[in-house]
């Protein structure tokens, strides 16, 4: 049944007001802590986000994000943290469970929910469609178990499984009679619980 316009009209308005809040959360932490990632201390942040190979390219090669695990000023030990550029509009900014910026940053490393680089990688790269979305990524945790990826993810949790658990050797799009008999259990991307931060870098 179609939206009314009423509802159509709720819904912006809640759009809106949401993005107002976030965008008035981002200046006060600016104004605070500064958007430069990791501030004025001696660590190059950057440097070592390479050096531990954390960065993401995104489909376009020219973006890039940093899925983590980070120690920040006033929050302590954020796992999972995704460090996203400063430049981007709030507008596109991930769904999070709290906000904090490039100054807040006094350490990095791998998070331990983290995809092995080669499975976010075949995500990213994804091209068959299933159900109008982007075909899942299949992966293997002890042996013969299976678990679904979603495409586009960074993180992964199944029970007692994180995403070091899975074995990145063994990657590949899901049959798609497989995925509608049911064959496999979807992992939480932990998208919604994401201390996202925003950052120059």
């Amino acid at each position: 049944m179609p939206e009314s316009g009423a509802q159509e009209r709720g819904k912006n308005r809640g759009r809106e007001e949401y993005l107002r809040r976030v965008r008035e959360s981002l200046a006060q932490l600016q104004s605070k802590y500064g958007l430069e990632l990791g501030g004025a201390g001696e660590i190059d942040l950057t440097a070592e986000a390479r050096r531990l190979q954390l960065p993401q390219p995104l489909l376009n090669n020219q973006t890039i994000v940093i899925p983590c695990q980070a120690e920040l000023k006033d929050l302590g030990l954020a796992d999972p943290c995704l460090i996203v550029p400063s430049s981007w509009p709030v507008e596109l900014l991930p769904t999070h469970k709290q906000l904090a910026v490039g100054g807040q940053v006094r350490s990095i490393a791998r998070s331990t929910y983290s995809l092995p680089k080669y499975v976010m990688d075949a995500a990213w790269r994804s091209t068959l469609v299933w159900q109008g979305s982007l075909m899942p990524v299949l992966a293997v945790i002890d042996g013969d178990e299976k678990y679904l990826v979603r495409a586009n993810s960074w993180f992964f949790r199944l029970g007692n499984f994180r995403g070091h658990d899975i074995d990145p050797s063994s990657v590949n799009e899901p049959d798609e009679r497989d995925l509608k008999r049911g064959a496999y259990l979807w992992g939480e991307d932990l998208n919604s619980e994401i201390t996202l931060v925003v950052g120059k870098f």
